[in-house]
C-alpha cells in the first residue's frame, strides 16, 4: 500500500505513512489546478468573443437589409410614379431632386384631363441623415429604420441623350451602421401630352 510501510502500522496509526500520500496528492492538484485555470479562462474569453461576433453580425446583417428594402421600396415608389406621369422638371433652388407632373386621373383622354398635379421629390437633412422626401418635409421615404440609418448619397432623374422621353433614375442608399452602399437604377418611359410633344 505505501512503499516501506507494513499494514500495521498504517492500521496502528502510523501518521506520517498517512500524510506521505496527502503531500504527493497535493502535488497532483496544483498542477491540475495550474493547467485547467487557463485552459478554462481561454474557453470563457472564446466563447464572450463568439458571442460578440455573433452579436455584431446580426446587427450588421439587419442593418444592410433594411438598406436595400428601404432603397428598393423607394425606387418602387418612384418608378410607378414616373411611368403614370407627363414631365419630370429639374427643381430650383440648388436642392437635389425633381419635380413630377402627372395628371389627376391617369385614366382620363388628353383632351378632357387638363389638370394636373405636380409631385416633389427631394433630399432633405433630417436627425442627421439625408433623407427622400416625397411631398414635404414630414413624409420621407427612407432613413425611418432606426438601427439602420440609412441615408441617400446620390439621386437624380436625368433625360435620355438620344431618348429624350426616356428618363434614368438613379438612388443610391449608405447605411450609416456598416458604410455599406446600395445603388438602384432604372429607365422610365414619361408619356409627354399631345400639347408638349414637339
Amino acid at each position: 500500500m505505501y512503499p516501506g510501510r507494513g499494514v500495521a502500522e498504517v492500521a496502528a496509526g502510523n501518521s506520517a505513512a498517512v500524510w506521505c500520500g496527502t503531500r504527493q496528492q497535493a502535488g497532483f492538484i496544483t498542477l491540475e489546478g495550474l493547467v485547467a485555470v487557463p485552459l478554462l479562462t481561454m474557453l470563457l474569453v472564446t466563447m464572450t468573443a463568439l458571442f460578440m461576433w455573433s452579436f455584431k453580425t446580426y446587427f450588421t446583417t439587419l442593418a444592410d437589409a433594411e438598406l436595400v428594402q428601404e432603397v428598393q421600396m423607394a425606387m418602387v415608389r418612384l418608378q410607378g410614379e414616373a411611368a403614370a406621369g407627363t414631365e419630370i422638371k429639374s427643381l430650383n433652388g440648388g436642392r437635389q431632386g425633381f419635380t413630377l407632373r402627372r395628371r389627376t386621373n391617369p385614366l382620363r383622354s388628353e383632351e378632357s384631363g387638363k389638370e394636373y398635379l405636380d409631385i416633389s421629390y427631394y433630399l432633405h437633412e433630417m436627425t442627421g441623415t439625408s433623407k427622400l422626401v416625397r411631398g414635404y418635409n414630414d413624409a420621407p421615404l427612407t432613413g425611418d429604420h432606426g438601427l439602420a440609418r440609412v441615408t441617400i448619397t446620390d439621386f437624380s432623374a436625368v433625360a435620355d441623350t438620344e431618348y429624350p422621353e426616356v428618363y434614368n433614375l438613379h438612388l443610391t442608399g449608405r447605411s450609416e451602421v456598416t458604410g455599406h452602399e446600395y445603388t438602384v437604377s432604372a429607365a422610365v418611359y414619361i408619356h409627354k401630352p399631345a400639347e408638349q410633344l414637339p
